[in-house]
């Protein structure tokens, strides 16, 4: 049985208004001007090109931009990659043919992008980003091979630069693509709680502390310890640090390997037959920079996706057991008039301290004005909140009520603010005591106001 659920339509470009957020149109067109200008430059300096990721910076710019400002991209950027060809003397035929490949890859990896990867805009979801890879690699696969037979290569090396031309356009776009789509809904993750900006800062210059030392040296092969502050990063902060962070390793790691340094230069998984190992040492060792790039987007992306999947699920899970104690069966469901003063009180089963603030502010807006008091009993230990509204906190103390109910629950203390206060208890049976003495409490502080 087919699902009701339909594909998107085949389209190139974003319908309707402009996406929120996002870099403007100048940016994608200078970031491509700066990985053209780099590949030259590369090519020029070492005869080698690691990543070529100016294919991903315009497919970002397809999925991000209407199409107006999108089709403007897509011109300038036309001509400065024709213009880098006349620069770099293309043969005749490759000069139009490269810039025909660049553009139609592009144009067919958005198509599959926006067909069969739903909101490519938010590649949080692991599914999402797994389909995303799956749609780039026919466009690229098919770019290779009409580009790699209009240059005539030897037979011997044919499948050789068909693997090099395949390898470092798909990694140049998994790792510039999916980094510049995140960062342009940056807004939409919000920030790890309890992450400030001096942790953010120890984190990266971690990343470039650690990935600069393991390439600073060809004696031992410690790759691996780039992976340590990956781990780290995609555990404490949102995913479009954790797609910078790949940005910065594959630019250090880059860097030192085209100049012949690091422990990528202990191994060498290139062709004995390929014609320029003696011209380029780098080149001897290109299949394990692209091994350790693609392991790094694996490790990077893959647990990023997962984690902010697993905070997304426990989000809804949270609002779930909110709107369960808000709404749901509960002992002391009714409120109170006490001494002119409204009480809530509830007691609910197995949801965890962290959200009961929640449940308690939903109570307080049923209210209006008034207290409103949650205990929960997990594994038989008792959580307790209790909220005050605002225009009575001056007069009603959330922390003295608190306190009332933890010692109840054979606690001590409980703090917080004067609209707000915590606490608990290990005797989880004396939940109903404890509301009762919060509304023995109120009682005792309506008397003796009047």
């Amino acid at each position: 049985m087919m699902s009701g659920k339909r594909r998107p339509k085949w389209r190139l470009f974003k319908d309707g208004a402009p996406a929120e957020g996002g870099a403007p149109a100048w940016v994608y067109v200078l970031l491509f001007t700066v990985c053209v200008a780099l590949a030259h430059w590369s090519v020029e300096r070492y005869n080698a090109v690691l990543l070529w990721p100016a294919n991903g910076v315009l497919l970002a710019a397809l999925l991000q931009l209407d199409k107006r400002r999108a089709l403007a991209v897509l011109g300038a950027c036309l001509l400065i990659n024709v213009g880098g060809n006349v620069l770099r003397a293309d043969p005749p035929h490759m000069l139009v043919l490269n810039v025909i490949l660049n553009f139609g890859e592009v144009a067919l990896a958005a198509l599959l992008a926006r067909r069969y990867c739903g909101a490519t805009l938010d590649l949080r979801r692991p599914i999402r980003l797994a389909r995303f890879v799956a749609c780039i690699a026919p466009p690229v696969a098919l770019s290779a091979l009409i580009g790699v037979t209009a240059r005539m290569d030897a037979p011997e090396v044919f499948v050789l630069n068909l693997g090099y031309w395949f390898t470092i356009e798909t990694l140049g776009f998994l790792v510039t693509t999916p980094t510049l789509l995140l960062l342009a809904r940056r807004d939409r993750f919000g920030e790890a709680r309890g992450v400030g900006l001096r942790e953010k800062a120890l984190l990266m210059t971690t990343l470039v502390a650690v990935t600069t030392l393991v390439f600073s040296q060809a004696y031992a092969p410690i790759l691996f310890l780039a992976f340590v502050p990956l781990l780290a990063i995609a555990f404490r902060l949102p995913p479009h640090w954790s797609a910078v962070s790949v940005i910065v390793v594959a630019f250090i790691g880059g860097a030192f390997s085209l100049n012949g340094m690091g422990p990528i230069m202990l191994s060498n998984l290139a062709p004995v037959g390929w014609p320029v190992n003696d011209v380029v040492p780098a080149l001897n060792v290109l299949p394990v920079f692209h091994l350790f790039t693609s392991a790094t987007l694996a490790l990077a992306f893959g647990a990023s996706t997962i984690l902010t999947e697993r905070r997304r699920l426990e989000q809804e899970i949270s609002k779930l057991r909110q709107q369960l104690a808000t709404g749901g069966p509960a002992k002391g469901a009714e409120a109170k008039n006490i001494g002119g003063l409204r009480y809530l009180a509830r007691e609910v089963e197995g949801v965890p301290a962290r959200d009961l603030r929640g449940t308690a502010d939903a109570m307080l807006r049923t209210l209006g004005s008034g207290v409103a008091a949650v205990v929960s009993v997990v594994d038989g230990k008792a959580s307790l909140v209790v909220s005050v509204s605002d225009d009575l906190k001056n007069a009603v103390n959330a922390v003295d009520l608190v306190r009332i109910g933890v010692a109840e629950l054979g606690g001590k203390g409980g703090g917080g603010r004067a609209d707000f206060a915590q606490g608990g208890g290990p005797d989880g049976s004396r939940a109903d005591a404890a509301l009762a003495a919060i509304e023995r409490g109120l009682a005792g502080h309506a008397a003796a106001a009047e």
